[in-house]
């Protein structure tokens, strides 16, 4: 989809790739909807228990910290066992955790097995499935077992789906083209969003089978603190280390007024929090939702607003009209998505811009001093000096410590070999 090393890389970074018939047409229409209520059926002493896939991550460990300020939730984290950026402090000692490797077959994680099959669990959030093969072994887990799964999904799905307009993309709009030449074509051209359709299509199946109700939020390239992919953080950098790299920063031509969507790992956070806060289900469950930024917003006005934040005023970007343009988003080709469902369904009201890109400017301003982010420091320096500064990489240090007080000792870059180290 790219032709950006940068970009991939960046993306291998992050625990997650480090990225259905339609959803609409899944609840049934010669029935009422079933009353499925969440809350009322426990006591008031007694807890809901969610179990989180996930969970250490950027949204998952944001979700949990704002579960566990709301209280009211006993709550189980299943996951590797890689505690990103703060949530060995922030997360750990507050939960229960258990070791799972998602692309293992399920039964091989005893404890977790051992544990549902004594306890009840509630509620189901899942920040981790990549690939249907997870979601087929969580079905079978815990069918019959949970009132609700809400599945984490991405606007990726819409990149192999038929689009038939060019505005917004619609939740509607996650249809496959019937063809199979154009079906493989399309999953070829993004494997991700492939993938991710695929999940949704297994709990799409399972409900239909009988199962539990789920719902599926679709994002957009989610922003804010502690984003294990550092892209933010990298073009923050960027502005404002400019005097000490060459590199000027870009923006492909293609990108320079085109509308994109972002959202806010916080917002994402509230809207979980806000759903498991409702006595019933009624007209949002066995549905898909976009959730995006709803201020219009382009990759130049991005730029500018964190240049604005730094105290920079607007910042001179340069338009990349090369046939491998370097750029960290949007991760799609589609455009925005368009997210009047959730404003009538879910009462979806996103934060205003300004409060998004203070929070996270200031984030990672005082990440870049902090002695607690020390591997995050270097990770976000590696990546300046690999695809950013490479070619004057005395000066980027020079600016660091300038700029940050940051001691940085130079070494020479280890030679390519021709190979994708992704």
């Amino acid at each position: 989809m790219y032709s950006s090393r940068f970009v991939l890389w960046l993306l291998f970074l992050s625990d997650f790739v480090q990225y259905t018939q339609a959803v609409e047409r899944t609840t049934s229409d010669d029935e009422g909807p079933e009353e499925k209520q969440l809350t009322n059926e426990k006591s008031p002493n007694e807890k809901l228990m969610i179990l989180v896939f996930g969970g250490n991550g950027f949204m998952g460990a944001a979700t949990v910290e704002r579960l566990l300020q709301d209280g009211g939730y006993e709550i189980i984290i299943v996951n590797r066992g890689n505690w990103y950026w703060d949530s060995r402090t922030r997360i750990k000692p507050h939960v229960q955790h258990f070791f799972c490797d998602r692309m293992q077959p399920i039964r091989l994680c005893i404890d977790l097995v051992e544990f549902t099959q004594n306890k009840a669990i509630d509620i189901v959030v899942d920040f981790s499935a990549y690939n249907p093969f997870s979601i087929k072994e969580a079905v079978q887990l815990l069918n019959n077992k949970i009132k609700l799964y809400i599945y984490i999904s991405t606007d990726s799905v819409y990149e192999v789906c038929l689009k038939q307009h060019t505005g917004n993309s619609k939740e509607s709009d996650a249809l496959r083209p019937e063809a199979r030449d154009q079906r493989e074509r399309f999953s070829a051209f993004d494997d991700y969003g492939h993938r991710k359709l695929q999940c949704e299509e297994e709990l799409v199946n399972q409900q239909h089978n009988g199962g539990f109700p789920y719902i599926i939020l679709r994002l957009p390239d989610v922003v804010g603190p502690r984003d294990n992919t550092y892209r933010w953080w990298i073009y923050q950098l960027w502005i404002k280390l400019g005097h000490y790299i060459s590199k000027p920063l870009t923006v492909p031509e293609f990108l320079n007024s085109r509308p994109i969507s972002v959202v806010f790992v916080d917002d994402v956070a509230d809207i979980i929090a806000n759903v498991l806060k409702r006595d019933s289900l009624v007209h949002i469950e066995n549905q898909a939702f976009n959730l995006a930024n709803s201020e219009p917003l382009t990759l130049p006005s991005l730029l500018n607003s964190i240049s604005s934040e730094l105290g920079l005023g607007n910042v001179t970007v340069t338009t990349d009209n090369s046939n491998s343009p370097t750029y960290l988003y949007p991760s799609v080709r589609r455009g925005p998505v368009d997210v009047t469902k959730a404003q009538q369904l879910l009462s979806w009201k996103p934060s205003p811009w300004e409060h998004i890109v203070a929070t996270t400017v200031t984030f990672y301003e005082n990440a870049m001093r902090e002695s607690y982010y020390v591997q995050q420091q270097q990770d976000v320096i590696n990546a300046l000096e690999s695809h950013i500064a490479a070619d004057n990489i005395k000066l980027l240090y020079k600016g660091f410590g300038e700029l940050y007080g940051k001691t940085i000792q130079y070494h020479e870059l280890p030679a390519a070999d021709g190979r994708d180290e992704l």
